[in-house]
């Protein structure tokens, strides 16, 4: 790393300045997720384990539906940003 940043400074203004791009996207994806699993990531004590009864169907709180929603929407965020960070490896990585 310290040889690529080396590097870096001798690249071109434009360069450097998509590459700070892409690493302060990267920082602020990791604190969000840090955020985001400390957030909702817990079990609460509301949250009780229910059967699906003669028919078969799960009935979801509210917050179980919040709760599924968002761990989707992690994990599409996750993907995004792992194919960003693949393309930005494959582009300014050596």
């Amino acid at each position: 790393m310290k040889r690529y940043i080396e590097t870096l400074k001798e690249k071109p203004e434009n360069h450097r300045k998509k590459f700070a791009f892409a690493v302060s996207g990267l920082l602020t994806l990791f604190i969000f997720a840090i955020w985001s699993l400390v957030t909702f990531g817990g079990v609460s004590s509301d949250q009780v384990v229910r059967d699906g009864g003669a028919d078969g169907v799960i009935e979801l709180t509210e917050t179980d539906s919040v709760r599924s929603n968002t761990a989707n929407a992690i994990y599409a965020v996750k993907n995004n940003f792992a194919n960003i960070k693949h393309l930005l490896l494959g582009t300014y990585g050596e």
